[in-house]
């Protein structure tokens, strides 16, 4: 019988199926490389890898939104995301990943902004899959609305931590 914790490696472990990759043809330039995903319940998951010189910025959404959507496949998402960041990693070695979560999204039931654990999840994640990597937490800044992580290759992250972008 699998464990509670068990139960939860196993739902990082199914990716959706991967459809699409597109490379920007000037990627060493910045630019943007994206793997499209399908299954996900509101249409394609898309995540972006964004050159931006001295790091690449990341991002995803479903079927355009990055809002929390509540339809019960989360955990696959994250999979997707951590499928994508290993298919990107066997091909580019960036010093440096930055990505932001909003602490807060619209929820459109109640016309108001509702908090979410967004920032939490993506320092765990960090946390557990950025050494496998090798990669660590540079840095982090939290906002008022938004959480901004900086990740980079061990060894480099006390030499050359970037600026935060605005």
């Amino acid at each position: 019988m699998n464990t509670f914790r068990q139960h939860l490696r196993e739902m990082f472990d199914k990716p959706f199926r991967l459809v699409k990759t597109t490379p920007d043809k000037n990627w060493q330039k910045p630019g943007t490389m994206t793997y499209e995903y399908k299954g996900a319940e509101g249409g394609p998951l898309e995540i972006n890898f964004t050159n931006q010189g001295d790091s690449v910025y990341v991002d995803f959404d479903v079927g355009g939104s990055i809002a929390v959507r509540g339809e019960g496949d989360a955990a696959r998402v994250f999979a997707s995301v951590m499928d994508a960041f290993g298919r990107f990693l066997k091909k580019n070695q960036p010093d440096y990943f930055e990505f932001s979560a909003n602490k807060e999204d619209w929820d459109s039931v109640n016309m108001e902004n509702r908090p979410t654990s967004r920032a939490r999840v993506y320092a765990a994640m960090i946390k557990r899959f950025a050494p496998k990597y090798g990669y660590e937490l540079s840095a982090s800044n939290e906002r008022k609305r938004v959480m901004i992580f900086i990740v980079g290759k061990k060894g480099l992250v006390d030499q050359y931590p970037p600026a935060f972008s605005e």
